[in-house]
């Protein structure tokens, strides 16, 4: 398995729940700036999160997170959460923690298997204290795309329901040859393994993958590394 290595939040849709303070956009805390004055800030003393839409949904594995000072060397996050989301409407925590009160790029591992495309933090409150704006100055993304193929001897398939028909997934015609290659796996592959036991419906037939993989099959698998499949 590999991760991709890119920062995915970099230069990527972010709207804040609460206004900025002035010249703390939102969109400072995902430009690549890391600089200490850079970055969010609500204009008032409030809890805040920042939503970010990601290209493509991922499997998160590290959040990395930079303070932001305004007047004093006082971090403006200190207590936070980290949420996930695939409909930007119902989230799952996948992280809790605390931020240092230093200038350093912090780490923040995070065990997650399932692959989403909205991250938000919320920032809880800040080392300044009372009345004083909340904030972050920079938020890096970095997690792992998979995707799957079904091989049989007879060939490869995906359980995608447009490749479904006659009763059977269809034998997939493949830009790579013998192999699949990255555009295959992003043409045809699914992402979430568990889906071969799950219910699909094509037409008016209800029915799980599983079932219509009568023969012996492999599962392949690739994950996206800095843009490419490995």
């Amino acid at each position: 398995m590999c991760m991709v290595e890119k920062n995915l939040a970099l230069n990527r849709p972010i709207i804040a729940s609460e206004s900025h303070h002035t010249g703390y956009t939102p969109e400072k805390a995902v430009d690549g700036d890391l600089s200490t004055g850079s970055g969010y800030l609500t204009s008032s003393a409030t809890s805040a999160y920042l939503t970010i839409e990601l290209d493509n949904a991922y499997a998160i594995q590290m959040v990395k997170l930079k303070q932001v000072f305004l007047s004093s060397y006082k971090g403006r996050c200190k207590n936070f959460v980290i949420l996930a989301s695939n409909d930007n409407d119902k989230y799952t925590i996948l992280y809790e923690g605390m931020m240092q009160n230093d200038s350093a790029l912090q780490e923040f591992p995070i065990k997650n298997t399932e692959s989403y495309k909205y991250i938000r933090l919320l920032i809880k409150d800040n080392y300044e204290g009372y009345n004083s704006s909340n904030g972050i100055g920079e938020i890096e993304i970095y997690g792992t795309n998979y995707k799957f193929l079904i091989k049989q001897t007879d060939g490869y398939y995906s359980i995608k329901s447009e490749y479904y028909s006659d009763g059977k997934f269809q034998s997939l015609y493949l830009e790579g040859g013998e192999q699949p290659n990255e555009n295959d796996y992003e043409k045809f592959g699914f992402m979430k393994i568990n889906d071969i036991l799950k219910p699909i419906q094509v037409g008016e037939e209800t029915f799980k993958p599983y079932d219509k993989l009568e023969n012996e099959f492999e599962i392949c698998m690739a994950t996206e590394k800095n843009g490419g499949i490995s």
